[in-house]
């Protein structure tokens, strides 16, 4: 009688060691997909200047100023804490201060997933299949407001749905995040449902609650802070990089509300909204983000037969009202198309349903899976197996988004460039890049990039027209003259070009001819070279030229870039042609079709 004593004591023993062990094992699995995905952020940075607003937010590290509306100043002031960052450029610079939110962004994410029930094993898979998605690493690895809008998106469901924050203290930090959320990017307004379940929650467990509000409220006005830069920076600009007028609160209320594009549109003019498309477009963006998870959180409650938590309802239902916000509902008020450098633009809006979609799925996964995750060895394979196989998907897509095409064209461009010359062209990566180029790598500061949508703006007309001397033409009916305005900067005597063929009513008016990258814009035809002599001219250009040896795939920035290229071969070969010199226009024709894009 007395062995089998000694057999249970031995067990009860062994066993706590191997529990004890198990768990030190399962602690230490999300620090260290945490570590590898920051590791992973900076090591594939982005070393040159991107297309979209990378450009913007690139040349804002370097000298600070105010973004495009609503000005971005959370991020613009964390860039400029960050410009000492050693850095092979601004824009590696910028890239690597965007990388560190990304890492942050996993942790505080892995927190709010453990907050709203998910085990150890399902918050890793998560978090794992989340950081190594194309979405979020693309996210971290250029200057750019979302992955901050991912960090503060993430600290909010976690205030909201922890335990260890209580009363007083929950509110009080919901209502700062409230406020830097409003302070980086506007769309985290979007998670109000859960921010007022967590704010309410807070005010209902504080003993003092009239006490609360108060503090809430000095809270919300203080993170709102970072606004006062924007007005400051307005007032002094210097030689920072200033969008708008926002100098007073006048100008500043304009700015926040974004009413030179409208509060919930994404670009400027009358776009046709595909809203369908745009809902299919996030679905597979979730679902191959997430290697196909969340449809295991929608299969969940039927395979076992799941109801709502009476205890848990209106946390589980604030969450999913978020996520129909910051998702579907959201994206079907886009006025932008899903195909070409319109989706590049529209994908990035998609981050912030996944991080809320993550803490959904978490604790689905666990009542599918829950008997496996609740074995060390098991969850962390399956962590592993998500995160390689989340990056095996990602990893092409971020190394297309990240290729120096962008900036080569603008070196291109601006080191064959005429002196003192004035380019007028379109577009954000365009903007963005020559902007970079002037300003940050003080790259041919005598060359003025002009954005012709842009003259649509009083404040923009204005800082042209103090840098050309003379008062810009002003639109009629909403329309900008763009012969008049070509005709006006014809008349300042310095030269002009055309980055694109934007219009055909400058081509119309004035004579054109292909030179590098650009078209020279002249007053007579006789300024216009014979086809042997442009010929020998685009030659010298080209030969020191440095476009990437193969063309970028389509859809990419630097797609929409690459065609500058080929123009003056196509115009030579058909110059050529008419002359009735087929050999020779076979010969040019054959250099053009060498910078075609790649099929996607």
């Amino acid at each position: 009688m007395a062995a089998k004593p000694q057999r249970d004591v031995g067990r009860s023993f062994r066993m706590p060691r191997s529990r004890s062990s198990c768990r030190r094992v399962s602690v230490w699995v999300a620090p260290a997909i945490i570590a590898l995905s920051a590791v992973a952020y900076l090591l594939t940075a982005a070393r040159s200047v991107l297309g979209g607003d990378n450009g913007e937010f690139a040349t804002l590290y370097g000298c600070g100023g105010v973004a495009h509306p609503t000005g971005y100043p959370l991020y613009v002031l964390y860039l400029r804490s960050l410009s000492w960052l050693p850095a092979t450029s601004p824009a590696h610079g910028a890239a690597l201060a965007t990388a560190l939110l990304g890492g942050a962004t996993t942790a505080v994410l892995y927190l709010a997933c453990r907050a709203f029930g998910a085990s150890r094993g399902s918050a890793a898979v998560v978090i794992a299949t989340h950081a190594f998605s194309a979405p979020m690493w693309i996210a971290s690895t250029h200057a750019e407001v979302f992955a901050l809008n991912a960090l503060l998106g993430a600290a909010i469901l976690l205030a909201a749905g922890t335990d260890r924050l209580t009363g007083a203290s929950r509110a009080m930090t919901l209502a700062a995040l409230a406020g830097l959320g409003l302070s980086n990017h506007v769309s985290i307004v979007l998670l109000a449902p859960i921010g007022i379940y967590g704010l309410v929650r807070g005010v209902r467990e504080a003993t003092a609650r009239a006490r609360t509000f108060g503090l809430c409220a000095v809270a919300l006005v203080f993170a709102l802070s970072p606004y006062v830069y924007v007005v400051l920076a307005s007032r002094t600009p210097a030689d920072r990089f200033v969008w708008g007028a926002a100098s007073d609160f006048q100008g500043l209320l304009h700015h926040m509300l974004r009413v030179d594009y409208g509060t919930t549109t994404l670009a400027l003019g009358a776009h046709r909204s595909d809203r369908l498309g745009q809902e299919l477009l996030l679905v597979r963006s979730l679902v191959v983000g997430l290697l196909g998870l969340p449809l295991v959180a929608i299969a969940s409650p039927l395979l076992v037969h799941a109801r709502f938590d009476s205890s848990t309802r209106t946390r589980t239902l604030s969450l999913l009202a978020s996520f129909a916000l910051t998702g579907p509902i959201f994206v079907a008020l886009f006025n932008l198309s899903i195909s070409g450098l319109d989706r590049r633009i529209v994908e990035r809006f998609h981050l912030l349903p996944q991080v809320v979609a993550c803490v959904v799925i978490a604790p689905a996964i666990d009542r599918v899976l829950s008997r496996w995750l609740a074995r060390t060895v098991v969850a962390t394979a399956l962590a592993i197996a998500c995160g390689a196989g989340a990056a095996g998907l990602s990893l092409e897509e971020v190394r297309v988004h990240h290729l120096p095409d962008v900036e080569r064209y603008v070196r291109d461009t601006l080191e064959r460039a005429p002196p003192h010359a004035i380019v007028l062209g379109t577009g954000d990566h365009r903007f963005g890049a020559f902007n970079y180029a002037r300003r940050a790598l003080h790259l041919r500061e005598d060359v003025l990039y002009i954005d012709a949508y842009l003259t649509l703006t009083s404040w923009y007309r204005a800082q042209v027209g103090r840098e050309v001397g003379i008062e810009l033409v002003a639109p009629q009916g909403g329309s900008m003259s763009t012969k008049a305005l070509a005709s006006q900067l014809m008349s300042t005597g310095r030269p002009l070009l055309l980055a694109v063929v934007f219009t055909e009513a400058i081509p119309r008016a004035f004579p054109t001819y292909p030179i590098g990258t650009l078209y020279r814009v002249v007053g007579s035809p006789a300024e216009v070279p014979d086809p042997a002599t442009l010929e020998r001219m685009n030659r010298e250009v080209f030969a020191h030229m440095h476009p990437s040896a193969v063309p970028p795939p389509a859809d990419s920035w630097g797609a929409d870039l690459w065609p500058a290229y080929a123009r003056p071969w196509f115009a030579l070969a058909d110059a050529f042609r008419e002359q009735g010199d087929q050999a020779h226009a076979q010969e040019l024709d054959a250099i053009g079709r060498s910078f075609s894009v790649a099929p996607p």
